[in-house]
């Protein structure tokens, strides 16, 4: 069945631009095809998607993104948002395990990804993990900037901590000011 869907899509995908070309509306049922296919096809890409800073894979996943939104189809209600969401927590845990400078720009072009395609997904996991395992160590990772011999490096880092929090919906800005402070020569 699944095969089907995908073949009448590929099939009638031509048919459906020239009908569009002439203003005329999209068929509900070519519409269900389309989402199905594409769905399957950005899940797919996303799973198999190591680093969301690498340009091909972007790419690919933009491109899914551009044939969903000329055919008007969105990925909400989808498996989509699951599997985001579940991303989202593997990156979190990639950098609780391993906090680098690689690890937080994973996790942000992963956030940023999500807002390019129109995406929502339930973050309360991930704001746990947020908050039990970094945001709660804040104070100590701002001290440990305090006495950093690499300063700017390292303010980077932490900023781009608060703003993975700020992806999540957690309000950092107590904490900028600290951070500023702390990066000080001293």
């Amino acid at each position: 069945m699944a095969n089907i869907y995908e073949k009448l899509y590929e099939n009638s995908k031509t048919n459906i631009e020239h009908l569009m070309i002439m203003g005329m509306d999209i068929p509900e049922a070519f519409r269900v095809r389309a989402k199905y296919t594409l769905a399957k096809r950005l899940a797919a890409t996303l799973k198999e998607t190591k680093h969301f800073n690498n340009k091909a894979q972007i790419k690919k996943i933009l491109k899914i993104k551009e044939e969903a939104n000329k055919f008007n189809v969105n990925f909400q209600k989808t498996k989509i948002n699951e599997l985001v969401g579940e991303k989202i927590k593997e990156r979190l845990e990639k950098l609780v395990n391993n906090p680098t400078m690689k690890q937080t720009e994973e996790v942000i072009a992963l956030f940023a990804l999500i807002d390019v395609l129109e995406l929502s997904f339930e973050m309360v996991s991930s704001q746990n993990i947020y908050f039990e395992r970094i945001f709660r160590n804040m104070h100590a990772i701002i001290e440990d900037l305090k006495k950093s011999q690499n300063k700017n490096e390292d303010r980077l880092f932490v900023l781009n901590l608060l703003k993975i929090g700020d992806y999540l919906k957690i309000n950092t800005e107590y904490y900028k000011p600290l951070i500023d402070v702390a990066s000080l020569p001293r």
